[in-house]
């Protein structure tokens, strides 16, 4: 047979249907690798004829053979191509992923021989371990992408159909505060820095999170242009990143322009009066996402108060309001926090609602203080 020293002749060789195997064989001799085989299972003489082709056509670019790749060696060039191509928080989940689950447990698995089981086999290892649901489903979404990316590199056909979490696996469980909680944040501006009580550089901060519901690196992204004169009204257009880097935020919902709530102006007006600033400057005197999160832990320490993330601020914001069945105004209040969830295109915001959103922001936490004043 003659020898295959470009690509474009295995197009020229046809492959031949092996009834006894029942599958598709194209035999090719190449250089540096000697004669080898190909097979292919789909019955379909198109595309089996096809995929021995895709097959050896790999094998001459690589060098190697698909059918003996294996999934840590590939996973390794998944990571390799998100770092080079996607932002860096984008592969610290895919990139931990892959050291504690998948590699350990898949690593040494041919790609060409992986099904649903052994992806499974991650998911029930984990759910095992004590993950939760969220977790898991992250697990599940970040392999199922790099299948895709897999597949998009003509590596395999495989398409991950039956995965399943496990119904027992737990929930995450998410920290608020309490109203006596709640008060306290709002009337003690002490911590403790280098063991004397002196006044929180960042009370303004937590308390504006807590107020406006805002992801926290969406208040640490905020600028002074950011905010009306008056403080009546923010607009939101970035965020800052565990990275340090701003970023366009977390979702097409994300750039938002609210109306704050009286107690929320207060604390911005504050804010400026305390730590002045002019023109495009950040906002808020915190430029470090890990920063904001150990002031806090130091704050709700010398607090005593339960030691919250600063996330946690924004299910605190959530969990104190209930449901309306208006839905225009649900609507309203789901942009008011920049929801990643579909808003129905059916229904429509109503010119006076952003400003009701704010007042019952206000009526809230008003009743909440005085609840707590009642508890003393």
């Amino acid at each position: 047979m003659a020898r295959i020293s470009d690509e474009r002749l295995v197009l020229r060789t046809k492959a031949r249907w092996r009834d006894e195997k029942k599958c598709w064989q194209l035999n090719v001799t190449i250089k540096g690798q000697g004669r080898i085989s190909f097979y292919s299972k789909n019955t379909d003489e198109e595309k089996g004829r096809d995929d021995v082709a895709a097959q050896a056509i790999f094998a001459i670019k690589t060098g190697e053979r698909k059918s003996t790749i294996l999934v840590k060696n590939v996973y390794a060039d998944y990571v390799a191509y998100l770092e080079d191509n996607k932002a860096k928080t984008s592969v610290k989940q895919p990139k931990s992923f892959g050291t504690n689950w998948i590699i350990p447990l898949v690593g040494n698995k041919k790609l060409s021989n992986f099904i649903d089981m052994d992806f499974q086999k991650i998911i029930d290892a984990a759910a095992n371990a004590g993950l939760s649901k969220k977790t898991l489903s992250c697990i599940k979404n970040e392999f199922s992408k790099f299948w895709k990316w897999c597949r998009k590199n003509s590596l395999t056909d495989y398409v991950p159909q039956d995965i399943d979490i496990p119904l027992s696996a737990p929930r995450g469980t998410k920290i608020i505060l309490t109203p006596k909680e709640f008060e306290i944040l709002m009337t003690s501006d002490t911590t403790v820095i280098k063991g004397e009580v002196v006044p929180d550089p960042l009370i303004h901060l937590y308390r504006y999170t807590l107020l406006s519901g805002m992801r926290p690196g969406e208040c640490l992204g905020l600028r002074n242009s950011n905010f009306s004169s008056d403080f009546h009204v923010t607009t939101v257009e970035r965020a800052l990143n565990d990275d340090n880097d701003f970023t366009d935020g977390k979702n097409h919902n994300a750039h938002r322009t609210i109306v704050n709530c009286e107690l929320a102006q207060k604390e911005l007006q504050l804010q400026r009066e305390e730590y002045p600033v002019e023109g495009d400057e950040l906002f808020f005197n915190c430029t470090n996402q890990q920063f904001f999160r150990d002031r806090l832990e130091a704050y709700c320490k010398a607090n005593n108060i339960t030691r919250i993330a600063p996330y946690n601020f924004r299910h605190t914001f959530e969990s104190y309001r209930e449901r309306p069945k208006d839905e225009s105004f649900q609507k309203a209040r789901d942009q008011y926090v920049g929801h990643s969830k579909k808003i129905s295109s059916y229904i429509h915001e109503v010119e006076h609602y952003p400003e009701l959103v704010a007042q019952e922001i206000n009526i809230i936490f008003l009743e909440i203080l005085s609840y707590a004043e009642k508890l003393k």
